[in-house]
């Protein structure tokens, strides 16, 4: 069997149902939804969800929920980056303000991608992410470890009816492309009540609803 894994940059790819549509997706199982884009003779080893928890106090709760629903399902590793705060300099006005940017997801997707590989985790990785800045790890990754296959997995808001809508470099940069389509993660949603392994039962946030 050949084995295969997704990593996941996960800010990246919540923004990316936003603006497809899909806010009524964000209760996602991943697991059930990468295992519809893998062939008979590959085998999941894992999920590699990067993220960081939001700084919105009042969005953390239903955050935490959905590590909790997507640790349950055995497959996932959740690696987190952090928030700092930036000071922005307006270049009209010349008056600053702050504002929240997510640090570490890019370093800590490209150290997957090379640990994984190093050690032999899998023959196939495939990176969820429509972030450009990934171009540099995923060349080095391919260049270095020639054997195994590097793909990127398209965001549902970066595939029109034309075809790919995307960072042409993060694409060349991989053996392959596949798109996510919008049909495929409305039938991969977790169940609106899910029982852990401890035996608790959680819900699915309402506001996800």
């Amino acid at each position: 069997m050949e084995k295969i894994i997704f990593i996941i940059d996960g800010y990246n790819f919540y923004f990316s149902l936003k603006r497809a549509g899909l806010s009524d997706c964000k209760w996602l199982d991943l697991a059930k939804l990468f295992k519809r884009y893998i062939k008979a003779d590959q085998e999941l080893m894992e999920i590699v969800y990067c993220t960081t928890i939001t700084p919105v106090v009042e969005k953390q709760p239903r955050q935490r929920l959905y590590i909790r629903a997507l640790l349950n399902t055995g497959l996932v590793r959740i690696v987190y980056g952090v928030h700092k705060l930036r000071t922005i300099t307006c270049p009209v006005c010349g008056s600053e303000y702050q504002r929240w940017t997510e640090k570490k997801t890019d370093v800590n997707i490209a150290v997957e991608l090379f640990d994984g590989a190093v050690s032999n985790h899998f023959d196939v990785a495939i990176l969820v992410t429509a972030d450009g800045d990934l171009i540099p790890a995923l060349s080095a990754a391919r260049r270095r470890f020639p054997d195994k296959q590097f793909g990127v997995a398209i965001p549902p808001d970066r595939v029109n009816r034309i075809g790919f809508d995307y960072p042409r470099g993060l694409v060349d940069s991989a053996d392959f492309a596949i798109q996510l389509k919008s049909k495929m993660i409305r039938q991969s949603l977790f169940p609106r009540e899910i029982t852990l392994k401890s035996g608790k039962i959680i819900t699915c946030p309402r506001k996800w609803e």
